[in-house]
């Protein structure tokens, strides 16, 4: 917690003293220290997914944007607006076009409810047990509805319990509902709340060659389903909020597998077979790019977003850099958003709006004057514009 109060305190100061253009409320955007990344050349892919117990003592925040898989089109109903002309987080914020709150999960595995404009601490929900830690958290489309990841920090692969809590306007969380227990033995690989809060998908590994991707009933009439599959890998790691992600609709579930790739499932599928019941929709690379970690997505169904790169025949220093964008029809590149140069650590996508036109993410070396080696800038991508 002290470190992460120094940065923030170092942010807000510098932002005081460049922004005199700007209101108070108008800070830039939160930096946030980075987890070491499971890839040598890229830096951040804990961020979205967990804290995990051994790694406590070197990670201060995971970042979870309140609205992951389905939040990403809470206004569906309404066209989607035009960025302002003058941009910042609170004019983001006020037109809709990025969430109003983010979810945290602090190095003594708490979650942490923040305002997006200003990065202010406004509820801690602490785990339900002193020997317990929150691992992941995930949203849905509202903005409000949030479910919890906690597990014992004695047992890596010991029972899960999840808990659903709902924010108010003001931020304020509810009561705690505890909805489900994983038994002891899985380990958990993805996570994602549909975005009508309905219903909770987990990609769980039961053991080698014994995976499943899991649907369970909150609300409604629906309990459980479940696809199997005796090979292969969803996500890049445990309590992967990014692994999986869901159409608005409800319609269509993504999951990242073996890799930087995604398959498409059908939750009204007849088979039970993952890979069956599923079409690839990429690989993971095209037209020179190559994702570095899981694409997600967009709510609308259209489009896979990932932070990618194109490796250069000189040093890496020169490697070209963005947010690349794939059709889901046939996994050709779209369009580049945040391109240009920058060292071995790359973007790191966090929150993608339902057309991929917005996005949250992390990135080093253009937008942060700082050595490579500190953590990377968090902001909104509007095109090429960074905020």
């Amino acid at each position: 917690g002290a470190v992460m109060n120094t940065i923030e305190d170092r942010i807000r100061a510098a932002a005081r003293a460049a922004a005199e253009t700007v209101t108070p409320d108008d800070v830039p955007p939160l930096r946030l220290p980075a987890r070491r990344a499971r890839r040598s050349w890229s830096f951040g892919s804990a961020w979205t997914r967990r804290l995990a117990p051994t790694a406590a003592a070197v990670a201060v925040v995971v970042v979870v944007i309140a609205a992951l898989a389905g939040s990403r089109a809470a206004h569906r109903s309404a066209p989607v607006p035009s960025p302002p002309a003058t941009v910042t987080i609170a004019s983001l914020v006020a037109s809709g076009q990025v969430p109003r709150y983010y979810v945290a999960i602090s190095a003594d595995g708490a979650a942490v409810v923040r305002a997006t404009v200003t990065g202010r601490t406004l509820a801690t929900i602490r785990p339900s047990a002193p020997n317990s830690t929150i691992l992941a958290v995930t949203a849905a489309a509202d903005d409000r509805t949030f479910i919890l990841d906690e597990q014992q920090r004695s047992a890596p692969s010991g029972q899960r319990n999840f808990y659903l809590f709902r924010l108010n306007a003001a931020g304020q969380p509810g009561a705690l509902n505890e909805f489900l227990a994983l038994p002891a033995g899985q380990t958990v690989t993805g996570i994602a709340l549909s975005p009508d809060g309905s219903k909770l998908a987990l990609a769980v590994e039961r053991g080698q060659y014994n995976l499943g991707l899991n649907l369970y009933g909150i609300t409604g009439a629906f309990t459980f389903r479940s696809w199997t599959a005796t090979a292969g890998t969803i996500g890049s790691g445990t309590d992967d909020a990014r692994s999986l992600s869901w159409t608005q609709d409800g319609s269509t579930l993504a999951f990242a597998w073996d890799g930087n790739g995604v398959r498409l499932l059908n939750p009204h599928a007849s088979s039970d077979d993952l890979l069956t019941a599923s079409r690839a929709a990429f690989g993971g690379t095209g037209q020179g790019w190559a994702c570095m970690f899981n694409p997600l997505l967009t709510a609308d169904g259209k489009t896979l977003v990932c932070g990618a790169r194109v490796a250069s025949a000189h040093a890496v220093s020169n490697d070209q850099i963005g947010f690349a964008e794939y059709t889901a029809a046939t996994g050709k590149i779209v369009r580049v958003l945040g391109q240009r140069l920058a060292g071995p650590q790359g973007p790191d996508l966090i929150w993608t709006n339902a057309s991929g036109s917005v996005l949250i993410g992390g990135i080093k070396g253009p937008f942060n004057s700082c050595p490579m080696a500190l953590p990377p800038t968090v902001g909104v991508f509007t095109g090429n514009r960074f905020v």
